[in-house]
């Protein structure tokens, strides 16, 4: 039998070492700001699946890294005073102290001013050149410094500044520039049909899928080409055309920042693979998983895959696109000087309490919200009283006075009900981890540590050991082997209390690690307790108190509406009223709203069902012909007195609030309902322009993925 186990051993080593690694990897972050919230996010997510595949006995390899070139580094480089590599080199530094104080380990933090880097983008550059797919053309057109993207003239608007109208992208709000030079494009074009052939045969690719869905649509409308370099006169701190090229310019270029950035991935595997010590292993690329915010989707859900068909490259496996972090429900900004540190909280609460709030937190569906009562909450209820006291039942010096890990004798019905949950534990969270749905995997986490926590209440070991120290015995080893399994599994969102867990209940280093220890049975009776005593894993903290409530009063302008995107989840005919649809309307609350709206001699029962509305919602309840209604969806209305929905624009998610720029600040007050005289004063002020931007008075309607737009133009909206 020894034998054979030596074998099996063997045979699991070499099977390991001809696996393709796990890679996973962040967006480069972009030097332009100091870490936030969001990198942080992003770069834990990513982690929690490295030291997952780890906890399975992988070989991993976790990227993370800083996005240096371009013209808008060059400019505020040169605010400061300094070279561009100088202000990269102080930028770069702080994500990597960020990352450490955080307990990010990485495997490789790759900067795109490495010389590594910008020899494999000019390899890229002349595999696609080499293709057919690089052509030297002439651009004209605006092009947005911030956001290193060129628009189109439907992407782009004219508002008011400093008393100047001046044109900016309607997706960020950016300025853009007009700029007519000769650059080089990349075929984009081409390769619609093939990306809208790949989504059919990957319908899982972006999670959320609902995010693939909105790239499909994106695509489906058409691509233009796509610039990928800029004059060196132009954008100097870049990386060169290659010397190379067929394509012989009077002035030199520099390869485009997309380009150049999305190349990192392939990058960072090359690099592995010239390391001594992988040289002869399985190349880790594909990429299992690229970890990004939603708002970088485009470019690596269309432009990369498609860079990679290009050169005839494998595409990555998957795409995990996040929502933002809001705090107290407001959006984190400057102006609302409601910035948060992670760091900061990291040191208040503890670093693996952060981890798991921001995990268990947020879906990637949904932006999260941060505040410091609900953080208490979740680290005094599941933290604190579930896991700690469960872990402190386990290693109780006054049930288990012999301090080891006992011998079981006979299972009951009982401990095997709950010996099955555990053993069952461990192929769930796998199922949501391979989909790196980690909030879900801490669901059902969670669900067995209260079964655990619940059989302690019903066997009371405290009482087994004056009474029955046989049957406390085997009450105490299920106990200490469902803390085991529990604390390997929450190890990747929590290493530090993973390891005390560990650590307190002796368990050797060898059972730490694969699939074969995740299984109950494995701690072997009479395995000692270290002889110090065991830590408290948490500790609670008291609730913050609460600022005097003060007395608000409502807007006199637009921010007095609390206007939201909705999505219709069902309509139909009014029962006696035949202008009248009776709509169910998802607002992101705990229950959809019905609302009634005149619409029947307008639009199709067809055309208003699933469509993503704005809803008024702060209204009071309306009884039309019998029909209760709890808000009202705006519509645009032409001359001719034809009527459409005004809708938000793609990539708007129920339950995101309208604002009104320059107007800030919120007018309305929670549950409160605004009196129909100033709702009608303040519907008169709502139109769209001669863009079709919908407005009231001069402030367009506003979300964080754009604004309002009709088809109608010059029209009321009411």
């Amino acid at each position: 039998q020894s034998g054979l186990l030596i074998l099996h051993k063997i045979l699991r080593r070499s099977l390991r070492i001809m696996a393709k690694p796990f890679y996973v990897t962040t967006p480069i972050y972009y030097v332009n700001a100091q870490p936030h919230i969001g990198h942080i996010y992003t770069t834990l997510i990513a982690d929690t699946l490295a030291r997952y595949h780890k906890l399975l006995g992988e070989d991993v390899f976790f990227v993370t890294g800083t996005d240096e070139h371009g013209q808008k580094i060059e400019r505020a480089a040169e605010a400061k005073g300094v070279e561009p590599k100088t202000f990269c080199d102080g930028i770069s530094k702080e994500f990597k102290d960020a990352f450490e104080s955080l307990g990010m380990e990485y495997d490789y933090f790759i900067r795109t001013s490495d010389d590594s880097h910008q020899e494999q983008v000019q390899k890229m550059w002349m595999e696609l050149e080499s293709k057919g797919y690089i052509e030297l053309g002439k651009h004209e057109g605006w092009y947005c410094v911030s956001d290193e993207n060129f628009c189109t003239e439907l992407q782009v608007m004219e508002v008011e500044k400093d008393g100047k109208m001046i044109k900016v992208s309607r997706e960020s709000g950016h300025p853009v520039e007009w700029i007519e030079e000769e650059n080089f494009k990349f075929k984009l074009s081409a390769f619609q049909d093939r990306l809208l052939e790949f989504f059919r045969e990957n319908p899982n690719w972006i999670t959320p899928a609902f995010r693939q869905r909105e790239i499909e649509q994106f695509v489906s409308k058409g691509l233009l080409d796509l610039s990928v370099s800029r004059k060196k006169k132009i954008c100097k701190w870049a990386i060169p055309v290659p010397k190379e090229s067929k394509f012989k310019t009077e002035e030199e270029h520099c390869i485009y920042v997309w380009l150049d950035a999305l190349t990192n991935y392939r990058t960072a595997s090359i690099v592995r693979q010239t390391q001594p010590e992988y040289k002869d292993k399985v190349h880790c690329w594909p990429a299992d998983f690229h970890v990004i915010g939603k708002d970088i989707l485009k470019f690596h859900a269309i432009y990369w895959p498609a860079f990679l068909m290009a050169a005839d490259l494998p595409l990555p496996k998957r795409i995990v696109a996040h929502g933002w972090w809001t705090k107290d429900g407001m959006k984190i900004s400057k102006s609302l000087g409601n910035a948060f540190d992670p760091v900061e909280k990291a040191n208040e609460f503890g670093l693996d309490a952060l981890k798991y709030f921001l995990l268990r937190e947020s879906s990637f569906s949904d932006d999260g919200d941060y505040s410091d009562k609900n953080m208490i909450m979740r680290l005094n209820g599941e933290l604190a009283d579930n896991l700690g006291n469960l872990m402190l039942r386990c290693v109780s010096r006054t049930i288990n006075k012999d301090a080891k890990v006992p011998t079981p004798g006979a299972y009951t019905e009982e401990d095997q009900a709950l010996i099955n949950a555990i053993n069952d534990l461990p192929g769930i969270v796998d199922q949501k981890m391979q989909d790196a749905d980690i909030q879900n995997a801490l669901v059902k986490i969670f669900e067995v540590l209260i079964k655990c926590n619940q059989y302690v209440t019903a066997m009371e070991p405290w009482v087994l050991a004056k009474k029955d120290t046989d049957r406390l015995k085997t009450v105490l080893y299920v106990m200490i082997e469902g803390m085991r399994i529990i604390g390997l599994l929450l190890a990747p969102v929590m290493p530090l209390a993973g390891a005390a867990i560990q650590d307190s209940l002796g368990v050797p280093a060898n059972l730490r690690q694969g699939k074969e220890n995740l299984k109950f049975g494995v701690l072997p009776g009479e395995t000692p307790f270290p002889e110090k005593e065991p830590p408290v894993l948490f500790a609670k903290k008291l609730k913050p108190k609460e600022a005097p409530k003060v007395v608000k009063k409502e807007a006199s302008d637009v921010t007095a509406f609390d206007i939201r995107v909705g999505k219709i989840l069902s309509v139909k005919k009014h029962d006696t009223a035949e202008t009248l649809y009776v709509e169910s309307v998802d607002l992101g609350e705990e229950k959809p709203r019905q609302i009634v709206s005149g619409l029947a001699k307008h639009l199709t029962e067809e055309q208003m069902n699933g469509a993503m509305v704005l809803v008024i919602c702060n209204l009071a309840t309306a009884n039309l012909k019998g029909a209760a209604s709890d808000g009202m969806v705006l519509c645009a209305v032409d001359a001719d007195g034809k009527m459409e929905i005004l809708s938000p624009p793609a990539g708007s998610e129920v339950g995101q609030q309208v604002t009104f720029p320059p107007l800030e600040g919120v007018g309305w007050i929670e549950g409160q309902t605004l009196a129909a005289r100033k709702v009608q004063k303040l519907l008169k002020e709502f139109k769209t322009d001669a863009d079709g931007v919908a407005c009231w008075k001069d402030s367009k309607l506003t979300l964080p993925s754009g604004v309002c737009v009709s088809t109608f133009k010059n029209a009321v909206v009411k």
